[in-house]
Protein backbone atom coordinates (compact mmCIF):
# COMPACT_ATOMS: atom_id res chain seq x y z
CA UNK A 1 0.00 0.00 0.00
CA UNK A 2 2.87 2.60 0.64
CA UNK A 3 4.79 1.74 -2.19
CA UNK A 4 1.22 2.57 -4.48
CA UNK A 5 1.08 5.56 -2.59
CA UNK A 6 4.66 6.53 -3.18
CA UNK A 7 4.52 5.70 -7.09
CA UNK A 8 1.45 7.91 -7.44
CA UNK A 9 2.34 10.89 -5.53
CA UNK A 10 6.29 10.78 -7.24
CA UNK A 11 3.83 10.17 -10.58
CA UNK A 12 1.15 13.32 -9.89
CA UNK A 13 4.51 15.48 -8.95
CA UNK A 14 6.71 14.93 -11.89
CA UNK A 15 4.58 17.02 -14.42
CA UNK A 16 5.04 19.79 -12.04
CA UNK A 17 8.64 19.38 -12.02
CA UNK A 18 8.96 19.38 -15.34
CA UNK A 19 6.84 22.90 -15.35
CA UNK A 20 9.04 24.60 -13.17
CA UNK A 21 12.13 23.33 -15.02
CA UNK A 22 10.64 24.57 -18.39
CA UNK A 23 9.28 27.60 -17.44
CA UNK A 24 13.39 28.85 -16.21
CA UNK A 25 15.23 30.62 -18.61
CA UNK A 26 18.18 28.96 -20.20
CA UNK A 27 20.92 32.27 -18.80
CA UNK A 28 20.91 33.02 -15.77
CA UNK A 29 19.85 36.24 -14.84
CA UNK A 30 22.10 39.35 -15.96
CA UNK A 31 24.66 40.50 -13.25
CA UNK A 32 26.79 43.26 -13.45
CA UNK A 33 30.30 41.98 -14.04
CA UNK A 34 33.26 42.58 -11.01
CA UNK A 35 34.45 45.71 -13.30
CA UNK A 36 31.20 47.75 -13.18
CA UNK A 37 31.51 51.50 -12.64
CA UNK A 38 31.25 52.36 -9.11
CA UNK A 39 28.38 55.34 -10.18
CA UNK A 40 27.38 57.91 -7.34
CA UNK A 41 25.14 60.65 -6.77
CA UNK A 42 25.49 64.18 -7.73
CA UNK A 43 25.91 65.12 -3.58
CA UNK A 44 28.40 61.75 -3.54
CA UNK A 45 30.47 62.61 -5.84
CA UNK A 46 30.87 66.57 -4.91
CA UNK A 47 31.89 65.42 -1.25
CA UNK A 48 34.43 62.90 -2.55
CA UNK A 49 36.22 65.48 -5.05
CA UNK A 50 36.35 68.35 -2.14
CA UNK A 51 38.39 65.35 -0.10
CA UNK A 52 40.18 63.78 -2.71
CA UNK A 53 39.98 66.25 -6.12
CA UNK A 54 39.43 64.16 -9.00
CA UNK A 55 37.39 65.21 -12.01
CA UNK A 56 33.74 64.58 -11.68
CA UNK A 57 32.25 62.73 -15.11
CA UNK A 58 28.32 63.41 -15.24
CA UNK A 59 26.27 60.95 -17.55
CA UNK A 60 23.32 62.87 -18.69
CA UNK A 61 20.78 60.28 -19.85
CA UNK A 62 16.75 59.73 -19.79
CA UNK A 63 14.90 56.55 -19.55
CA UNK A 64 13.55 56.83 -23.16
CA UNK A 65 17.36 57.49 -24.72
CA UNK A 66 18.25 54.08 -27.15
CA UNK A 67 21.86 55.42 -27.74
CA UNK A 68 22.24 56.33 -22.93
CA UNK A 69 21.24 52.51 -22.87
CA UNK A 70 23.32 51.43 -26.01
CA UNK A 71 26.10 53.48 -23.60
CA UNK A 72 25.54 51.70 -20.64
CA UNK A 73 25.13 48.16 -22.67
CA UNK A 74 28.70 48.47 -24.80
CA UNK A 75 31.04 51.19 -23.45
CA UNK A 76 30.36 51.79 -19.31
CA UNK A 77 30.49 48.01 -19.01
CA UNK A 78 34.32 47.61 -20.96
CA UNK A 79 36.39 46.39 -18.23
CA UNK A 80 38.82 49.16 -19.18
CA UNK A 81 36.73 51.83 -19.47
CA UNK A 82 35.34 51.18 -15.90
CA UNK A 83 38.44 50.45 -14.44
CA UNK A 84 39.86 53.97 -15.73
CA UNK A 85 36.84 56.10 -14.89
CA UNK A 86 36.44 54.54 -11.39
CA UNK A 87 40.51 55.09 -10.54
CA UNK A 88 40.23 58.69 -12.24
CA UNK A 89 36.92 60.09 -11.76
CA UNK A 90 34.03 60.33 -9.38
CA UNK A 91 31.29 59.17 -12.00
CA UNK A 92 27.64 60.20 -11.64
CA UNK A 93 24.68 58.81 -13.69
CA UNK A 94 22.29 61.87 -14.05
CA UNK A 95 18.59 60.97 -14.96
CA UNK A 96 17.73 65.01 -16.27
CA UNK A 97 13.78 63.86 -16.72
CA UNK A 98 13.92 62.85 -12.89
CA UNK A 99 16.10 63.78 -10.57
CA UNK A 100 15.31 65.79 -7.49
CA UNK A 101 16.83 69.00 -5.97
CA UNK A 102 20.60 69.53 -6.36
CA UNK A 103 22.41 72.10 -4.48
CA UNK A 104 25.23 73.11 -6.52
CA UNK A 105 27.80 76.61 -6.54
CA UNK A 106 25.34 78.14 -4.33
CA UNK A 107 22.04 77.59 -6.02
CA UNK A 108 19.36 74.97 -5.82
CA UNK A 109 18.43 73.57 -9.28
CA UNK A 110 15.22 71.24 -9.62
CA UNK A 111 12.97 70.30 -12.30
CA UNK A 112 11.93 72.49 -14.78
CA UNK A 113 8.66 71.64 -16.97
CA UNK A 114 9.54 71.57 -20.96
CA UNK A 115 6.81 71.34 -22.64
CA UNK A 116 5.38 67.46 -23.11
CA UNK A 117 8.70 66.70 -21.35
CA UNK A 118 10.50 67.90 -17.75
CA UNK A 119 14.38 68.69 -17.67
CA UNK A 120 16.22 69.28 -14.49
CA UNK A 121 17.85 72.70 -14.17
CA UNK A 122 21.35 71.81 -13.70
CA UNK A 123 21.61 69.98 -16.66
CA UNK A 124 20.19 72.97 -18.62
CA UNK A 125 22.79 75.03 -16.95
CA UNK A 126 25.80 72.23 -17.34
CA UNK A 127 24.57 71.92 -20.65
CA UNK A 128 24.14 75.35 -21.67
CA UNK A 129 20.73 74.77 -23.25
CA UNK A 130 22.26 72.50 -25.82
CA UNK A 131 20.24 69.80 -25.19
CA UNK A 132 21.07 65.98 -26.29
CA UNK A 133 21.37 62.62 -25.35
CA UNK A 134 23.65 60.50 -23.91
CA UNK A 135 25.70 63.98 -23.03
CA UNK A 136 28.39 63.79 -20.67
CA UNK A 137 29.82 66.73 -18.39
CA UNK A 138 33.14 66.92 -16.52
CA UNK A 139 33.92 69.26 -14.09
CA UNK A 140 37.36 69.78 -12.52
CA UNK A 141 37.91 69.69 -8.76
CA UNK A 142 37.22 73.11 -8.66
CA UNK A 143 33.42 72.68 -9.61
CA UNK A 144 34.24 74.39 -12.80
CA UNK A 145 33.00 72.61 -16.19
CA UNK A 146 36.08 71.64 -18.34
CA UNK A 147 34.50 69.31 -21.22
CA UNK A 148 31.01 68.79 -22.90
CA UNK A 149 30.66 66.23 -25.09
CA UNK A 150 27.62 64.53 -26.67
CA UNK A 151 26.74 61.30 -28.56
CA UNK A 152 26.95 57.86 -28.13
CA UNK A 153 30.93 56.79 -27.78
CA UNK A 154 32.11 53.40 -28.79
CA UNK A 155 34.40 51.74 -25.64
CA UNK A 156 38.02 52.78 -26.99
CA UNK A 157 37.48 56.17 -28.43
CA UNK A 158 35.44 57.30 -24.77
CA UNK A 159 38.33 55.74 -23.29
CA UNK A 160 41.04 57.70 -25.11
CA UNK A 161 38.60 60.93 -24.79
CA UNK A 162 38.74 60.58 -20.97
CA UNK A 163 41.99 59.41 -20.41
CA UNK A 164 42.94 62.70 -22.69
CA UNK A 165 40.70 65.12 -20.42
CA UNK A 166 42.79 63.63 -17.10
CA UNK A 167 46.25 64.29 -18.38
CA UNK A 168 45.00 68.09 -19.20
CA UNK A 169 43.77 68.73 -15.80
CA UNK A 170 46.69 66.97 -13.44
Amino acid sequence: MITKTLLFSVLLLLPLTGTVQQSLPDTPPEVPPASSIQWMTFDQAIDACRRRGRLILIDMYTDWCRWCKEMDRDTFRDPKVAAYINKYYYPVKFNVEKAGPVHFRGKTYQLLDAGSKQIHALAWELLDGKIAYPAFVVLDPYLRTVHVTKGYWKPEPFLTEIKWLVRQHR
